[in-house]
């Protein structure tokens, strides 16, 4: 009996990530957020975060999430190879 108060006991850590390949995140964000709220991932990690037309540049801050930090390889050069990880933010 004491073995199995133990096991329930030890508690063991995992890593959880979420992907999405979101095709455009901004119209998408609010749907995103939701799922983020209820997963609650360590690491997001998001492909294909600008809109197909990408005649403007959408700001960095833009794609920020609430609760994680962003780290992205958005620049003037890349309008079509962009992909965002987030982790969560230590505030």
């Amino acid at each position: 009996m004491e073995q199995k108060t133990a096991k329930k006991r030890e508690r063991k850590s995992k890593l959880l990530c979420y992907y999405t390949n979101t095709d455009s995140l901004p119209n998408k964000k609010h749907e995103l957020n939701m799922v983020l709220s209820i997963r609650k991932p360590d690491i997001v990690i998001i492909t294909e975060i600008l809109p197909k037309n990408c005649e403007v540049m959408p700001q960095e801050d833009e794609f920020e999430i609430p609760g994680y930090n962003l780290f992205s390889n958005l620049n003037e050069d890349n309008c079509r190879e962009e992909e965002s990880v987030c982790t969560p933010s230590l505030t």
